[in-house]
């Protein structure tokens, strides 16, 4: 339920819409078919969706902040970033290298267990490294 959840990204040659982040609050480790993505672009944008992947063939993905420029975020190849996010009963509060970026409600998944995305819009063979993970349990924000 309520935790901080952090994760240290390094990209290589990333560019554009590139994206990569954190997923939580995943109801059932084994399947990794819900749960809500926290995630960054290399272009400098940040955006949280509510994914269910088991409505209808292809799943459901709802968008609790579309992709929002960010200045905090760390753009282009070569870069790390640090992100964060706090759950708090319904509350998802979301963090750029130490920044706050927004906070949204939303009670649809109460708790459960987190890991990273990449998403290659357009870079062949993108690869991101995840530096380092670490949560805490029952924070205060």
């Amino acid at each position: 339920g309520n935790l901080y959840l952090e994760g240290t990204f390094k990209t290589g040659t990333c560019k554009g819409s590139d994206h990569y982040g954190l997923i939580a609050r995943v109801p059932v480790l084994k399947d990794a078919n819900k749960g809500y993505l926290f995630g960054v672009t290399c272009d400098g944008y940040y955006s949280l969706r509510r994914w269910d992947g088991t409505i209808g063939e292809d799943g459901k993905m709802e968008w609790l902040v579309r992709w929002t420029l960010s200045p905090a975020i760390a753009t282009g190849s070569d870069k790390t970033n640090r992100l964060g996010i706090m759950t708090v009963g319904s509350r998802l509060i979301l963090y750029v290298n130490g920044s706050l970026l927004t906070e949204v409600k939303d009670s649809t998944f109460s708790s459960g267990y987190f890991g990273v995305f990449v998403g290659a819009d357009q870079t062949d063979n993108l690869t991101v490294r995840v530096e380092d993970m670490a949560y805490w349990e029952n924070p205060q924000p």
